[in-house]
């Protein structure tokens, strides 16, 4: 299979390629400082508390790892949209 732009992934699919990123790496330079990754997506959807997402978004620019999050979580909704 490949990653061409013309195939679709289902929702499923796309939760399924997460959970696998996110095993493989572990999460395990993860602080108790970095937000959840419901509040990542949260900030991804513009959900909340405009002062929650600019204090989550400080964070992520500044953690490589929650940025990297962020990255692949704007990437799924950008392509569901």
């Amino acid at each position: 299979m490949g990653h061409g732009r013309s195939e679709l992934i289902d929702d499923e699919r796309l939760r399924k390629i997460y959970a696998g990123v996110m095993t493989s790496r572990g999460r395990g330079s993860r602080t108790a400082a970095c937000p959840e990754p419901e509040a990542i997506l949260a900030l991804v959807r513009r959900e909340g508390a405009e002062d929650t997402r600019l204090a989550i978004l400080d964070h992520v620019m500044s953690c490589a790892d929650c940025r990297s999050e962020f990255d692949l979580l704007r990437s799924i909704e950008t392509a569901g949209a």
